[in-house]
């Protein structure tokens, strides 16, 4: 009878188990759809706001943000297409670049970051974390895999990014830090295939990281600095 009553209390605990394991499972997947939901909502709102100008977007946040938009859907894409090594490199290669344009000056379609209105710059930041939050989605914590001496460093970028999207009043570039700002550079030979690597995505754009040397590179900090 024990015998019995034991085999009972197992069999209702693996059950309860099973059950908790099931809403969990149902809870995580329903959260990741209403997360990518919202994404795409946010990254159609501002392609909707771009095309049919109801927002006071300058013609260079238009170029900006369409190519931005563009990135984001070929991302996404890629994404989900592929297990391939190769899409990692991508990836990161497009993180790499979204971080040359914003805190490097590094350009897409001839447009610095700084060129942008203060609108503009708010949206680069929402499409910004799109891309790195789908990016580490797919590779979770694949920021430490760019390069051991500059995993922090570009963590903060992703930090700043993302408080910048949700709170761009208090958005500042040199937030990174000089030492983050230099550990970055001091990376490029980590870091400049995975940017050339992203290139059939992030088309038309010049890298300061990629393409100038370490010295040009941080003499822009200095007077970004001053200024």
């Amino acid at each position: 009878m024990q015998k019995n009553k034991n085999t009972f209390l197992i069999v209702l605990i693996v059950l309860l188990l099973l059950i908790i394991a099931f809403l969990l499972g149902y809870l995580v997947r329903n959260n990741n759809s209403s997360k990518n939901d919202n994404e795409k909502n946010a990254v159609e709102t501002i392609k909707e706001e771009v095309k049919n100008n109801t927002t006071e977007y300058s013609t260079k946040d238009e170029t900006v943000l369409n190519e931005l938009i563009s990135i984001e859907n070929d991302t996404e894409k890629i994404l989900s297409d592929s297990e391939d090594k190769s899409v990692l490199s991508i990836a990161k290669g497009v993180f790499i670049r979204i971080v040359d344009f914003i805190f490097y000056d590094g350009t897409i379609k001839g447009v610095t970051f700084n060129e942008l209105t203060d609108k503009g710059k708010e949206k680069v930041l929402e499409l910004a974390k799109i891309v790195d939050e789908k990016i580490e989605n797919k590779f979770p914590n694949y920021k430490e895999k760019i390069s051991t001496k500059a995993s922090d460093a570009f963590n903060k970028a992703s930090s700043i990014i993302k408080e910048g999207a949700s709170d761009f009043a208090n958005f500042s570039r040199e937030k990174i830090g000089e030492e983050n700002y230099n550990k970055i550079i001091d990376a490029k030979e980590d870091i400049i295939e995975y940017a050339k690597s992203a290139e059939d995505i992030i088309k038309e754009s010049g890298g300061s990281i990629v393409s100038k040397t370490k010295d040009k590179v941080k003499s822009w900090y200095e007077k970004f600095r001053e200024n």
